[in-house]
């Protein structure tokens, strides 16, 4: 048992550990920029914004690519021969080489923007490329015009390429030897946490094409799984498309560029949705509101993209704006169901409040961004998925453990039906009730044909509890005792005297669960006391619960006889348990010798059917 569980420990926690190996490795080496590292070239030099004033080009030098079109001038360190490949990160910038004055490269979209046309949406991306150079020494002369087409969303271009500059003959080698180990593990990571979002996904659709209506996942809960998945999907999405490969990637950047900013722009929406489902009344209402305008300007900036009236790069200030007001009022929601103490989980609340102000901060352009690498956000996210995950599998540790007990007493709840309907049908009472109907066929042969009916249907009621499952009403159960009291009345004639208080009869309760009470107080209570007695059952209702009382005035009992007589005591413990596990109601019994009993049921309110 202790190797299986060990084994069972390993299967689960090994992709997790591999999968959390993967993410730190990927944030480590996360920004595109840091893909640059073999064989680093660079200016050496002075720039200028204006023309006018230049300033030495220092390592930390401030590049705002929102400042306006920027010009580097001097050297590179390192020689180039006629026909290398200079490679370089290119992020929605246009850049022209300039060599001894004269030009020798430009790119398209420099072209456009030096003859006063709109940037083409083919043109805006962000990609690893290259271009052939031609045999520059130290001693000539380069100059590197960078422009921006854009105002929000890429404040570091300028920075990136100036500083992923290098040199190499044989593009392969270096991307296996030197970029993969950056990459790999960051798209490793991107595409796990896709493949969760696609199982969170299609344990959705199970839940609701397979399962249908036999499923116990409520439709909240089917809607809280669905916007779960598909948050981790675009999450993940952001995290994978934001891997690219050098050359082989050029041509699909567009691609790459459009799927990176909607996955990006429908995680945050999802990651609201999520947060909002915990609310309850009028701020969730409010809220609904709130998401329902936020999803709105969504797919308003997304169409005017699609329809060429604005680059979709173009629409993150807009969009960036609009997140920003609803990332704090979600924190002010948090805030107030933390005040208020709502019945929502402290450590969801924490976690939610973590990652939309990690979020706020890199849509303020606080450090790096959501658009500029959103390391920050990236880790945070990784991070709480991870905890989700592991909270994840021990709940379904614990859901399988609680099944596994829920099967165990499924079963001793099926034997202790069969014992208490068996426990009804004892040859003595046969034997009593046939010979009580035998004498009546002489002396009242229209009576005897009312007790064999009343015994046909006792009998049959004894036989149909082995098939009911669920709690009765109690009327049905009250019909079972009086067809049994009518026939032990055959038997104890005046003795038996029978008292029925019943101020309530709309509730539910287990089949036989009364009824044995009843035979217990007629054959233990009364049947050994000479002079007979009275067995009275009463029904009350509460605020809280319904109470079922069976009472005699018989003999009664101390409580250790009552612990030796087996029977009786196995009797009423298999009675306590079904009346436990089926309606989370309970059996007293008080006994006083030479004075009778009292057995006592009470069935909450909240466990009716």
């Amino acid at each position: 048992m202790v190797k299986k569980k060990w084994f069972y420990w390993v299967g689960i926690g090994l992709p997790i550990l591999v999968m959390a190996v993967c993410i730190v490795a990927a944030l480590i080496g996360d920004h595109q920029a840091s893909m640059s590292f073999p064989m680093p070239n660079a200016v050496v030099g002075t720039y200028s914004y204006d023309g006018e004033h230049w300033y030495p080009l220092e390592d930390d030098s401030a590049l705002s690519a929102y400042d306006g079109e920027l010009v580097v001038k001097g050297h590179l360190e390192i020689e180039t021969m006629d026909g290398g490949r200079l490679y370089f990160y290119r992020n929605h910038i246009g850049m022209r080489l300039y060599v001894n004055g004269e030009l020798y490269y430009t790119d398209t979209p420099s072209e456009l923007m030096e003859m006063g046309e709109a940037l083409e949406p083919s043109m805006c991306g962000r990609c690893w490329t290259y271009l052939l150079t031609p045999a520059i020494s130290s001693e000539d002369e380069v100059e590197i015009h960078l422009v921006n087409f854009h105002r929000y969303g890429n404040k570091n271009a300028y920075r990136q390429l100036l500083d992923t500059m290098y040199l190499t003959g044989n593009a392969d080698v270096v991307m296996e030897t030197y970029l993969d180990r950056y990459r790999k593990p960051f798209y490793i990571a991107g595409a796990a946490i896709l493949i969760v979002g696609i199982m969170m996904l299609g344990a959705f659709l199970e839940s609701v094409l397979i399962a249908g209506k036999k499923t116990p996942v409520s439709h909240e809960q089917q809607g809280h799984l669905l916007k779960q998945g598909l948050l981790v999907l675009m999450a993940g999405g952001y995290i994978w498309f934001d891997t690219m490969r050098i050359f082989e990637e050029i041509k699909r950047f567009v691609f790459h560029t459009y799927a990176l900013q909607l996955c990006m722009m429908l995680a945050v929406y999802y990651l609201g949705l999520v947060i909002t489902d915990g609310f309850r009344g009028k701020k969730k209402r409010f809220f609904d509101v709130v998401m329902g305008i936020s999803c709105g300007v969504t797919v308003l900036l997304i169409a005017l993209a699609a329809g060429g009236v604005l680059l979709l790069f173009d629409t993150q200030v807009y969009w960036a704006a609009t997140q920003i007001v609803l990332c704090v009022l979600l924190l002010a929601g948090i805030v107030h169901e933390w005040m208020k103490g709502a019945q929502r989980n402290r450590f969801d609340l924490v976690c939610a409040a973590v990652m939309l102000f990690v979020v706020l901060l890199e849509l303020a352009g606080v450090g790096t961004t959501v658009y500029d690498g959103g390391i920050c956000a990236k880790t945070v996210f990784s991070v709480l998925l991870l905890l989700y995950l592991f909270r994840g599998i021990r709940q379904l540790l614990a859901d399988h453990r609680a099944a596994l007990k829920n099967q165990q007493l499924e079963k001793e709840l099926e034997d202790s039906r069969i014992a208490v309907m068996m426990s009804q049908i004892q040859p003595h009472f046969l034997y009593n009730s046939l010979s009580s109907v035998m004498d009546l066929c002489d002396r009242d042969p229209r009576e005897a044909k009312q007790a064999i009916a009343d015994f046909a249907d006792y009998l049959r009621g004894n036989l149909t509890s082995l098939k009911v499952r669920k709690p009765i009403p109690f009327r049905t159960e009250l019909k079972h005792i009086e067809r049994y009291l009518r026939l032990e009345k055959l038997r104890f004639q005046e003795e038996l005297n029978i008292v029925y208080d019943i101020q309530t009869d709309q509730f539910v309760l287990p089949a036989l669960s009364v009824q044995p009470l009843v035979e217990n107080a007629v054959l233990h209570g009364l049947g050994e006391k000479d002079s007979g007695g009275t067995v009275t059952i009463r029904t009350k209702e509460t605020d809280q619960e319904y109470v079922v009382e069976v009472m005699d005035d018989g003999v009664g009992f101390a409580e250790d006889e009552y612990r030796d007589d087996k029977q009786t005591h196995i009797g009423l413990q298999n009675i306590r348990s079904r009346l436990k596990m089926m309606m989370n109601a309970s059996l007293t019994i008080h006994s006083e010798k030479g004075k009778g009993t009292t057995a006592v049921i009470r069935i909450p309110k909240g466990d009716q059917v």
